[in-house]
């Protein structure tokens, strides 16, 4: 006969094709609250428009910073 304390660390520590990590994984998976399709659609929206937003900051200033460079430095 098996104590229930027993049963349970076997339960919890898998088996060999089963390991701790996973069950663990899969545990702490179960209780990730997933956004739903519309959050995650606006969310994808709003990071496509930062990344656009950067672009055209980050190449503006490297446009910017060319044309003083070519313009005082390289005369």
């Amino acid at each position: 006969m098996v104590s229930a304390r027993a049963a349970t660390e076997v339960a919890t520590r898998g088996s060999f094709f089963k390991p701790r990590w996973i069950v663990d994984i899969i545990s702490e998976l179960r209780r990730v609250t997933w956004p739903t399709r519309q959050e995650t659609a606006h969310l994808t929206l709003v990071v496509i428009i930062v990344a656009i937003l950067f672009g055209i900051v980050l190449g503006s200033a490297d446009l910017g910073f060319s044309w003083l460079i070519e313009h005082t430095i390289l005369r």
